[in-house]
């Protein structure tokens, strides 16, 4: 039905005013009324086949050109939307460039986290193969980071901060000292991927 309007967002010919995936919904609409009017009609739709729709957990993020937050109110049988500065859907955030930086920063500290996890698996500092180490590195940390790093645009600001911290974590788990050359590193293991700096 939602399409049949000819509402919401368009990209190239394409009606992107819902995607839908299980049961996360997200309308796209370049305007507060046409955004409404799909809700609604989602909202009819899950009613009719006996679906039921929370608003309690339903977030609503509205923005305009310039990035900054509208205050518009949505509301579904009497209850309001909370009007959030950014969601995750699919793994992937969506939001103001402030959330998505944050959510970026939370993925790599995860990545590094997991870092320390080797140490467990006997990866300690002048001990165990270089070879190892980038080869454990790429398989269990770098592809916590992988999916988000391959789906969305990171400044190359980001991007050269994140390689300068991945790079002082090898360098700190093969026992390297700080300041040792990157490239040459990279060359020898030629398992671990540099940040792709677009």
């Amino acid at each position: 039905n939602c399409t049949n309007l000819k509402i919401g967002a368009w990209l190239n010919g394409l009606n992107l005013s819902v995607i839908a995936y299980c049961d996360e919904i997200i309308i796209l609409s370049p305007s507060y009324g046409h955004a409404m009017r799909l809700l609604e009609d989602c909202f009819r739709f899950a009613k009719e086949r006996k679906m039921e729709f929370n608003p309690r957990k339903s977030a609503s993020l509205t923005m305009t050109k310039s990035g900054v937050n509208c205050q518009e109110k949505f509301v579904i049988e009497n209850v309001q939307l909370s009007n959030v500065d950014g969601f995750e859907y699919l793994g992937l955030p969506f939001g103001s460039s402030s959330f998505i930086s944050d959510f970026i920063e939370e993925k790599w500290r995860k990545v590094e986290k997991s870092f320390y996890s080797l140490y467990g698996l006997g990866c300690k500092p002048m001990v165990s193969n270089p070879y190892l180490i980038g080869f454990l590195f790429k398989q269990l940390c770098q592809s916590i980071f992988r999916h988000v790093l391959d789906n969305i645009l990171i400044p190359n600001s980001m991007l050269s901060e994140l390689d300068t911290r991945q790079s002082l974590l090898l360098k700190k788990i093969i026992g390297l000292k700080k300041f040792t050359r990157v490239s040459p590193l990279y060359d020898a293991l030629k398992t671990v991927d540099e940040m792709p700096i677009m």
